[in-house]
């Protein structure tokens, strides 16, 4: 099963949290997201003023370090 996620203001919010509006128990999910099966692809964010037909992005696999700072809508749907 594979899931393509993509947002604006609603994939915002990191799994950490923001100063002063943490999430529930995001630090237990954080501990215990390490899994070799599920790997992020992060898009660099740019602005256009007409569609692009290219963008620059990383991947890296699903760990507690690289998930900090994922989507927590994503996270939760991984």
């Amino acid at each position: 099963m594979k899931f393509v996620c993509s947002g604006q203001s609603n994939m915002e919010m990191p799994m950490k949290g923001f100063d002063n509006q943490p999430i529930l128990n995001s630090s237990e999910d954080i501990a215990f997201s390490d899994n070799a099966q599920i790997h992020l692809f992060t898009v660099k964010k740019n602005t256009s003023l007409t569609p692009r037909n290219d963008l620059t992005g990383t991947w890296t696999e699903c760990n507690s370090e690289s998930v900090k700072n994922l989507a927590q809508q994503l996270t939760i749907l991984g």
